[in-house]
């Protein structure tokens, strides 16, 4: 029972690095030591443009519908125009919902 939890909590942890990694840019990288450590973090304006669009879908996908997106394909997730044309969906969906209230 007692390796089972550790399993649970050690299968949390690295969930939550993971949605740390994706949230923030962060990577994970090995040193010459074989130690892993973090990478720095970048700024906004240090993404690149299409960087700055998958954040900002996320988090309104998020908004509208209680969790991220894991329905793109790599394709359709690197495409500036894909998303812009996602984003414009979303604000359509959005605002007959906020109007409700």
């Amino acid at each position: 029972m007692r390796r089972q939890h550790r399993l649970r909590n050690g299968a949390a942890l690295l969930s939550c690095l993971s949605r740390l990694r994706w949230a923030t840019g962060a990577t994970i990288q090995n040193t010459t030591q074989g130690e892993k450590q973090m990478t720095k973090f970048r700024t906004w304006g240090e993404l690149s443009e299409v960087e700055q669009f998958q954040e900002i879908y996320s988090d309104v996908y998020k908004s509208v519908y209680g969790f991220r997106p894991r329905h793109a394909t790599t394709e359709q997730w690197n495409s500036v125009k894909w998303l812009q044309e996602q984003l414009d969906f979303l604000k359509n969906t959005q605002d007959p919902l906020d109007n409700r209230r």
